[in-house]
């Protein structure tokens, strides 16, 4: 598949990435998925690192924090 992302057309060779603040599939965004964050502060790691920035930092507990208790 194609996709256009922010004007940039990716073909079959491009990965397409989308971060999922219920890390573990729960259907709710709770202690388990923090505490999978905060295994990945600091560190390069694509599951948490929400604005893609190649660090989960503080910019990212801010998201991930906006969505702390939301149930899907």
């Amino acid at each position: 598949f194609s996709a256009l992302v922010q004007g940039v057309t990716l073909g079959p060779s491009n990965s397409l990435y989308c971060a999922n603040f219920d890390n573990n599939g729960s259907g709710k965004v709770d202690g388990v998925d923090l505490s999978a964050f905060a295994n990945d502060y600091g560190k390069n790691r694509p599951c948490s690192d929400y604005n893609c920035s190649a660090k989960v930092d503080g910019v990212d507990l801010s998201l991930f924090a906006n969505h702390y208790g939301h149930q899907f």
